[in-house]
């Protein structure tokens, strides 16, 4: 299936139907079908699993990402597109429960059990020296993002599918927040209060 791997296209609760180890294809409903270059990812999936499908995310052309919890639907006509806001639906099998429905940012997937850490960032406007600008440039990274996983670190923040952030901080990994805080520690343990409860 060629896709523009600039455009994306993303379809909500589809189901994988079928997976064919031989040739690494994955047959998903709507007639959609993809081929994988690697067939190594083909463990990481199960025929009957509901999730979203990407076109045009990869180089490749797609991306196929399971469900976290997988009662979740996409309850677009609960959307509140004012607020940016999407609703999803987590089905209760239990008797007599009710369906719930939970608002997401835009884009987050909740997790198991409906889960995710809501967005409660502030907007902080600083001066980015040209030393700093040009360090990130030499690793070809965004100032941005270096700012954004050092605050991951130290804080020890994790996007994790079980229950993803809508604000989209995620550590870069264990070692990472371990120097950070050792580094934070060091630059600013003088100030540390225990706070009384």
């Amino acid at each position: 299936m060629p896709t523009d791997s600039h455009v994306t296209h993303d379809l909500y609760d589809i189901e994988l139907l079928r997976i064919d180890a031989h040739s690494g294809t994955l047959y998903f409903a709507g007639g959609h079908l993809l081929t994988l270059a690697g067939r190594e990812e083909l463990r990481w999936w199960h025929v009957g699993e509901i999730g979203v499908l990407r076109l045009g995310v990869t180089p490749d052309g797609w991306g196929w990402r399971p469900y976290p919890d997988q009662r979740l639907r996409r309850a677009a006509e609960r959307d509140d597109p004012a607020s940016g806001r999407w609703a999803w639906r987590l089905i209760r099998n239990d008797a007599g429960c009710t369906d719930e429905y939970l608002l997401t940012k835009v884009g987050v997937i909740p997790g198991a059990n409906g889960a995710f850490v809501p967005q409660h960032a502030e907007t902080v406007a600083i001066d980015l020296p040209r030393e700093f600008r040009e360090l990130c440039r030499v690793y070809r990274l965004q100032p941005a993002d270096v700012l954004r996983a050092f605050i991951a670190d130290v804080c020890s923040l994790r996007n994790l599918a079980r229950c993803p952030r809508e604000d989209g901080y995620c550590s870069l990994g264990s070692d990472e927040r371990r120097l950070a805080q050792e580094y934070f520690d060091r630059a600013y343990g003088m100030f540390f209060e225990v706070e009384e409860s």
